[in-house]
């Protein structure tokens, strides 16, 4: 759905128009689920990942209605602006790319992780140049902030941080660094349903009671034992999906991450259903981090082929 800025007693009609930028600096802003679907649809987005048109069932006098209030709180916080001597209004240059990132990037993110500090469920809409976070203010409220976090170099490091993961792991008798000592343990392959099962109930077992299970062949041994403490010594834990939009809509991957003892773990689950498999391999900060760099980058080359 597209809105148009202008402000007419007539507005039987709901148009696309265009918008003139302005200078002021705002990275961050909040917007109710009906003005935000309002801002993205002007500028052209119909594929807002994660909400659900507010209007569906709407008659257009009632979308009508809702512009109206839509327009009077979006002016009152500065995101839309009245142009001298017209009945037209534009958006400040940070909104209007705000909204362009959010709406219309082909590559997006839904994370979610929890550790003592925190608890966080969002979407990150990710271009090179610039990523948005986009969170709902708490599960009860209709209020979404939007924070324009810089370009892909700068803003993953900092998500990543904020995920509380490892800078190193603990040094070996040989005095490895945390790089060497996640490159030489092996990955854990295992059933999902069992990890699963033990995952919940933890606190029930013991280090070599979870190895034991873990070790479902004899070179994954060490690697067995590492899981087993990280999922005992848990400090964080989250999930992600990664959408990329394509001709025949969002395609999706996803992956999950368990951080304990003194490893990170990036975790790949079958997705079939006649499929029971789950791979756990020990990855560090910095991998982690190209690895989301990498992600956007590389999937950009690839449709240009």
């Amino acid at each position: 759905m597209t809105m148009d800025l202008t402000d007419t007693t007539d507005t039987t009609q709901l148009a696309s128009t265009s918008v003139t930028a302005d200078t002021t600096q705002l990275k961050r802003f909040i917007l109710s689920e009906k003005e935000l679907f309002f801002l993205t649809g002007i500028v052209g987005s119909e594929r807002l990942l994660g909400v659900d048109d507010p209007f569906r069932g709407y008659l257009t006098e009632e979308i009508e209605a809702e512009w109206d209030k839509a327009k009077a709180s979006l002016l009152e916080k500065g995101y839309i602006l009245p142009q001298p001597n017209s009945y037209e209004y534009t958006m400040p240059a940070p909104v209007y790319d705000c909204m362009t990132i959010t709406g219309l990037a082909e590559h997006a993110c839904w994370v979610r992780y929890s550790h003592d500090m925190e608890n966080f469920e969002g979407y990150v809409h990710v271009t090179q140049e610039q990523v948005v976070e986009r969170i709902r203010l708490s599960a009860s409220s209709e209020d979404i902030r939007l924070s324009m976090l810089g370009d892909t170099h700068r803003a993953w490091p900092a998500i990543v941080e904020r995920m509380n993961w490892l800078d190193t792991a603990i040094e070996t008798e040989a005095e490895e660094s945390s790089v060497e000592t996640a490159h030489s343990l092996p990955s854990v392959m295992l059933s999902k349903k069992l990890f699963h099962t033990f995952y919940e109930q933890v606190d029930n077992f013991t280090i070599d009671q979870l190895a034991d299970v873990m070790n479902m062949a004899p070179e994954q041994e060490e690697g067995a034992r590492a899981f087993a403490t990280s999922m005992k010594q848990r400090t964080s834990e989250g999930e992600m999906m990664l959408f990329v939009w394509t001709e025949r809509g969002w395609d999706v991957q996803g992956f999950a991450f368990l951080i304990g003892g003194s490893y990170n773990w990036l975790i790949r689950r079958s997705s079939r259903q006649n499929e029971d498999w789950l791979t756990a391999t020990p990855t560090t900060k910095s991998q982690f981090i190209e690895m989301l760099i990498a992600w956007e980058r590389h999937s950009i080359s690839r449709e240009g082929r």
